[in-house]
């Protein structure tokens, strides 16, 4: 869990809409309802091989 403000939460925001999620396998949206009664967004993956950081070689396992 991690909680990002500023310039770092936008920028993460952008590199995940526009990298990360549309490699994600079978990417159906994300849910209306994962917002709770404060404006506080959750989310959560399955697999670390979407972001582009992230070096194959160095993975054990995959999840899935």
């Amino acid at each position: 869990m991690v909680t990002l403000r500023g310039a770092r939460m936008y920028e993460f925001f952008d590199r995940l809409v526009n990298i990360a999620m549309p490699r994600i396998r079978d990417f159906r949206g994300v849910s209306n309802r994962a917002f709770d009664g404060r404006g506080n967004y959750s989310l959560g993956f399955k697999e670390q091989i979407i972001f582009p950081e992230i070096d194959y070689d160095k993975i054990d396992t995959c999840a899935g």
